[in-house]
C-alpha cells in the first residue's frame, strides 16, 4: 500500500490552522499553575488502547503564555472535568475566569498526575 505523502501533509496542515496547532499545548507539571480560561474550544475526542476518549478544548493563559488544553471528559465531579463543570455552573461561564490548578504526582511505577482546581474545594467537598 502506496502512502500519499503530499496529502497526509495537507491533512496535518489543516488539522493544524483549524485547530490553532501553532500554539503549544499545556502539560501542567507537579506544583501550582495559576490559569486564565480565555476560550472554551470544540469537543474532540483521541483514541487510546482502542477507546475513543472524549475531550474539550481550552485556550488558556499561564505564566503570560497562551496554551491549547485540553481536558478528558470524565464522569465524576472530582475529576479536573468535574470540577470546571462544578465552577462553571457556579460562575455562570468559565471564559475570561481564572482558576488555581494544584497538580500532585502519585504512584511508583506508573505515575499519575492528580488534578484538583482550589476554587472547586468547596463546592466538591463531601461533608
Amino acid at each position: 500500500m502506496e502512502l500519499d505523502y503530499k496529502s497526509e501533509l495537507k491533512k496535518i496542515s489543516d488539522f493544524a490552522k483549524k485547530n490553532n496547532n501553532n500554539r503549544e499545548w499545556f502539560r501542567p507539571s507537579t506544583g501550582i499553575h495559576k490559569i486564565k480560561i480565555l476560550k472554551i474550544g470544540r469537543e474532540y475526542s483521541v483514541t487510546f488502547r482502542n477507546q475513543e476518549i472524549p475531550k474539550r478544548l481550552f485556550v488558556i493563559e499561564c505564566d503570560g503564555k497562551k496554551y491549547n488544553w485540553g481536558v478528558t471528559k470524565s464522569q465524576s465531579d472530582l475529576s479536573l472535568w468535574g470540577q470546571l463543570m462544578v465552577l462553571g455552573s457556579v460562575w455562570g461561564s468559565l471564559e475570561g475566569r481564572e482558576i488555581t490548578l494544584i497538580v500532585k504526582e502519585s504512584g511508583d511505577e506508573r505515575k499519575r498526575k492528580d488534578y484538583t482546581i482550589s476554587e472547586a474545594i468547596q463546592y466538591t467537598a463531601k461533608g
